[in-house]
Formats: structure tokens, C-alpha cells, sequence
């Protein structure tokens, strides 16, 4: 049985973007066949093991996989409150003025990147 999500092919090409970051020499034929890795992980057509092998195999490195993995493993129904370090809150950037005159916003963190790339899979770009 395979699941499958509105937004997989936003998601998808989100973290198929970062093969050529990580190696902008890649082949054409690598990066489709990770990318196809990636499509079929997120369908759960192919393990984590199959796929962090491919990875390892092909890429040298399994962050993508990894991240994608947690974002897939995210509760996106969570209503607890994404806390910020102690640091973000009293930090004077937080209340700096940029030259334009605005007010700066505080950086998001990993937590709440992961929960919003969770949604857009699980709902997709238009809702």
C-alpha cells in the first residue's frame, strides 16, 4: 500500500533542489534517479534503508533523506506552542530597526521549518 499527499510534488522538488546544491556536478542521471528515490519514499514504495543506501551510494551524503524523513515523521497536528531558546527572546535583534525602518522578524527555527514543510506535504500549497 502506498500513501500519497497533496503537496508530495512541491515537497518533492524542494528537496530535489538540494542534490545539486550538495553536488552541483551531478548527472542528470543520478540526480533523476535519486529524485525517483525520493518520490518513492515519500510514497512508501521503498524503505528509508533502501533509500539511505542509494544515497550513500550515489550522493555521498543522506541529508536530504534525512530531513525528509523527519518532515514525513512530523506531527503537523501538534498544538503544543514551538518554543524559542531563551537567547531568541532577549536577544537585541529581535527588537533591531532595520535602515528601511522596519522592525525585523525573529528567524524561524528548525522546528517550525519542519512543521510548515510538514503541512505544505500533508495539504498542499492551496489550502
Amino acid at each position: 500500500m502506498t500513501r500519497s499527499f497533496l503537496g508530495q510534488q512541491c515537497i518533492l522538488e524542494y528537496f530535489a533542489s538540494q542534490l545539486q546544491d550538495l553536488n552541483p556536478d551531478i548527472s542528470d542521471a543520478v540526480f533523476e534517479e535519486l529524485k525517483n528515490t525520493l518520490l518513492l519514499f515519500i510514497k512508501d514504495a521503498k524503505s528509508y534503508n533502501e533509500c539511505l543506501s542509494i544515497f550513500t551510494e550515489k550522493l555521498g551524503s543522506t541529508s536530504p533523506l534525512d530531513m525528509l524523513k523527519t518532515v514525513i515523521d512530523t506531527d503537523v497536528t501538534s498544538r503544543t506552542e514551538i518554543e524559542t531558546s531563551s537567547s531568541d527572546s532577549s536577544s537585541d535583534t529581535s527588537n533591531t530597526v532595520s535602515q528601511s525602518g522596519r522592525k525585523r522578524a525573529r528567524p524561524w527555527n528548525s522546528e517550525e521549518d519542519k512543521r510548515l514543510l510538514a503541512g505544505i506535504l500533508r495539504n498542499g500549497t492551496d489550502n
